[in-house]
């Protein structure tokens, strides 16, 4: 079927002769107190059993905590479901460790939904002990749940804030028995190991120094996205 194009000009005539037809669309008016509408939004959704709507009415860590306060309101696909949502969302882990742990231990039903099915299997694939890393800001920040089969990832973890002449950052070394892992995440590209830190076996650790040059697996890997768009597009091209 041959589509009709038309200039830029008849496009807004045909838009004008609409609007005078049917009437402007109106723009939604702003709420008089937006913390206001938005606590009567939670409210709302909490009432009606709207969990998901109410948990995405947060951001960042304070999606956990809207996630902690209706877990147990949850049914079993929506629990692990929001549960790795809230987890990957989440910025800081420590002060909620606890938390965590009753959350990712739960023996409840579905729990496959905590992760992806190619997650699934690229957790098949690793060996029964797996090497980790974890990169800190300090050494008493190495017994945590957050654990990369990457290096340079937790290479990148420990001094993306670091500064010349502040302390030195700690890159800690581990493994860990397949069987103790509680989740292993890929979608942001970090090869994440998510376990108990009670389980973790022959915990080393070394101070990282300032880098000469960093290095940052995202930057990288938006590079070999780059490329291969490019390479793709060169495919397409007509020759």
């Amino acid at each position: 079927m041959k589509k009709t194009v038309c200039t830029i000009k008849e496009h807004h005539v045909i838009l004008k002769d609409h609007q005078l037809e049917h009437g402007s669309p109106k723009k939604p008016a702003e709420p008089a107190d937006p913390y206001a509408w938005i606590e009567a939004r939670r409210a709302d959704c909490l009432k009606q059993g709207k969990f998901r709507d109410y948990y995405f009415t947060f951001a960042g860590s304070e999606g956990a905590q809207a996630f902690f306060r209706i877990q147990d309101r949850l049914q079993d696909n929506e629990y692990w479901e929001l549960a790795a949502i809230a987890w990957t969302a989440a910025t800081l882990i420590e002060p909620d460790t606890l938390m965590w742990m009753r959350v990712l231990q739960a023996k409840r039903p579905r729990r496959e939904l905590l992760m992806t099915a190619d997650e699934h299997a690229a957790l098949a694939a690793m060996p029964d002990e797996i090497q980790i890393w974890r990169g800190c800001e300090r050494e008493a920040h190495i017994h945590g749940m957050s654990w990369t089969i990457d290096k340079n990832w937790a290479e990148w973890f420990a001094t993306r804030r670091q500064r010349p002449h502040a302390p030195r950052v700690v890159l800690a070394s581990a493994f860990c028995r397949k069987s103790d892992v509680l989740a292993y995440f890929t979608n942001r590209n970090e090869s994440e190991i998510v376990i108990n830190s009670a389980n973790l076996l022959r915990v080393q650790s070394e101070p990282i120094t300032w880098p000469t040059q960093a290095y940052n697996p995202a930057v990288l890997a938006e590079k070999k996205l780059a490329k291969a768009t490019a390479a793709s597009k060169r495919r397409k091209a007509p020759k």
